[in-house]
């Protein structure tokens, strides 16, 4: 029997094509990747995207449903180019012809796209933190320099209460300046510690091998979510990273870190994730999936027993055998990994 052949090279070059802004080029990869590999919905859905002629569009998007009838973009792009009952047409259309040079394209989704590494926004962080320090030191220091510069030219023209306001800013301005300085490498630090910690948690994510789609850095409605992980089920979790140090406890569903609230409500973030995450692959599981939420304490000596509010709190060291044991017991949706290159597309 022969084997289908691999076109997940050609899905990259062309997402790395159109990335560079050649879309020509991108869109003969694609060309040849649907001739090379008729049955990939994948491949026939992103010509279909790239194409500016309408009715080669709809070829492509009558080859998409037909190979995956519950392709619901696809249907929905098809609904907007002509009338609904052209999606129940069973003829089959050859593949396009490869467009000219002057065909304008709009973007591909890329069916392999660029992943972002674990902790790259904390890391972003942690440098625009370091630099604020910088900047506000070096300001101090140029304020300091011109106030000297006016005493030392002692001019007749300013008035002695304005001397006496300047000797009084150039007392203060050290204190002060130190302070904010202090403050912003503490809290690049800080960033520094959490960037860590989301990538010992994206090496330990990387173990769970093929049957598992890893996504980190997930830019959300409500900030970043650390880690994004699909099961070939259709088990979805979305996991939060803390570098916090010491215990970590639950009072009345309150979560404490060492006897302590923390800086953040971090179970409250996590549900506003996952519910905005349920919300995003609903399209493609053909239902609101179920999210689990993970919290993970890399650092921290984890005394919390059950969800709290329904997010798992645990530490690294149980985190994979938490995820593979959520993945026994979780319903299937074999939709929602059948439509993970899409998912990944839009999220990574």
């Amino acid at each position: 029997m022969t084997q289908p052949i691999d076109i997940r090279p050609l899905l990259e070059q062309a997402a790395a094509e159109n990335r560079l802004g050649h879309k020509n080029e991108a869109q003969r990869l694609l060309a040849q990747a649907v001739q090379q590999d008729p049955n990939n919905s994948s491949a026939w859905f992103g010509l279909a995207i790239v194409l500016s002629d309408e009715n080669k569009k709809k070829d492509c998007l009558k080859r998409v449903l037909a190979l995956k009838p519950d392709h619901e973009r696809a249907r929905a792009m098809l609904a907007k180019l002509d009338a609904p009952a052209v999606v129940q047409e069973a003829v089959i259309p050859t593949p396009p012809v490869e467009p000219t040079p002057a065909e304008p394209a709009p973007a591909i989704p890329s069916a392999v796209p660029k992943r972002k590494q674990a902790g790259a926004s904390t890391r972003e962080m942690e440098r625009k933190r370091w630099n604020t320090g910088l900047i506000i030191n070096l300001a101090g220091l140029v304020v300091a320099i011109l106030i000297l510069i006016v005493f030392l030219t002692n001019p007749k023209w300013i008035p002695a209460p304005v001397l006496l306001v300047l000797l009084v800013v150039v007392l203060v301005l050290p204190s002060f300046i130190s302070r904010k300085v202090n403050q912003k490498l503490k809290e690049s630090k800080r960033a520094g510690r959490g960037a860590v910690a989301e990538e010992k948690v994206g090496e330990l994510l990387a173990e769970l091998g093929p049957d598992f789609l890893v996504l980190h850095d997930v830019e959300c409605a409500y900030g970043n979510i650390d880690h994004l992980v699909i099961a070939s089920n259709g088990a979805v979790f979305m996991i939060e990273t803390k570098s916090h140090r010491g215990k970590v406890t639950v009072q009345e569903n309150v979560l404490l870190v060492n006897g302590r609230a923390p800086e953040k409500d971090f179970i409250a973030q996590s549900l506003r994730n996952s519910f905005w995450l349920r919300d995003q692959i609903e399209p493609y599981a053909g239902k609101k999936p179920w999210v689990t939420a993970v919290l993970v304490f890399t650092n921290g000596f984890v005394q919390v027993r059950g969800p709290v509010k329904g997010v798992i709190v645990t530490n690294k060291k149980y985190l994979l055998s938490t995820i593979q044991n959520a993945v026994k017991r979780a319903q299937a949706l074999p939709g929602v990994w059948e439509n993970k290159d899409e998912i990944a597309g839009l999220l990574g």
